[in-house]
């Protein structure tokens, strides 16, 4: 099978997903996106007013500058256990991306990811 690699740039941007690749265990898999979104659906959406407060399991869309929080607007994805956390934040135009780690009471700087 021949495949060619696209930039992130030239990829077609979408609403709806039929599959995600992804690791599972080590091995590479397919997982259906309808029940990836069932499981998302359970996440909570909140507003917040600093980003170090939020926990495991919640997002939301920041429309305004809030404490700890490395953008204007954009989303925040906080993901983790009471004690060991990450979060995501996605620009609100989508080209930048950052992340960091919470281990324990401290939280790392906010680190850039940079797609190509």
């Amino acid at each position: 099978m021949e495949t060619s690699d696209v930039h992130e740039n030239a990829m077609t941007t979408v609403s709806e997903l039929d599959y995600i690749r992804g690791l599972k265990e080590g091995n590479s898999v397919i997982a259906n996106f309808s029940t990836i979104k069932e499981k998302l659906k359970y996440m909570v959406s909140l507003s917040i007013s600093d980003a170090n407060k939020s926990s495991g399991g919640e997002w939301t869309y920041v429309d305004s500058q809030i404490n700890n929080y490395p953008f204007d607007r954009g989303y925040l994805i906080t993901l983790g256990s009471s004690d060991q956390n990450f979060q995501f934040a996605i620009k609100s135009d989508g080209k930048q991306m950052k992340i960091r780690i919470r281990i324990y009471l401290h939280w790392t700087n906010w680190m850039t990811i940079t797609l190509t």
